[in-house]
């Protein structure tokens, strides 16, 4: 697939979406704070804002109808990395990049929280360059931030994903 096929993201409307929802659960997505975290139902969310359809009936599946329809990749943060870092269909598409510089607004930032490899938590970049004109800022839920530098988070480790677009 090329990457040229990809339709940008609108991330005017990601950021809106942050505006709005950072510290809401809203309707119909449900609130997964007491099974593991609501924070990458809250990532796929921005992601479908930012005008990503939804793709269900592949291998790799992506969509949320309800609380009980639903796949894991839209709310696990180790399977919503591999959705978008596997999809050659249809839906949002991403790869993990090296450096905090090319993140854009609507990208992801994954944390790993103990140090045993495993991303816990999905942070939304709210603004690239808003922490001391360099550093990115995020939104999240399960621990709500709005508009924050990553060091109130305490993490051992981080990821990076850029989204490409959508098909």
């Amino acid at each position: 697939m090329k990457t040229s096929t990809l339709i940008p993201f609108n991330r005017e409307k990601m950021k809106l979406y942050q505006d709005r929802n950072w510290n809401r659960r809203v309707s119909p997505w449900g609130d997964f704070s007491e099974i593991g975290g609501d924070c990458t139902n809250y990532a796929s969310q921005v992601i479908y804002a930012g005008g990503a359809p939804m793709i269900k009936g592949y291998t790799l599946e992506w969509y949320y109808y309800s609380y009980q329809n639903r796949s894991p990749s839209w709310t696990s943060a180790e399977l919503l990395y591999n959705f978008l870092s596997h999809n050659n269909s249809t839906g949002p598409h991403g790869k993990e990049i090296s450096s905090i510089n090319d993140l854009l607004t609507g990208d992801l930032i994954q944390l790993d929280f103990t140090g045993d490899g495993k991303f816990d938590h999905t942070a939304v970049v709210y603004n690239p360059t808003g922490y001391l004109n360099k550093f990115p800022t995020i939104t999240a839920h399960s621990l709500d931030r709005f508009n924050q530098p990553l060091n109130v988070f305490n993490y051992s480790s981080l990821r990076l994903i850029h989204l490409t677009g959508y098909m």
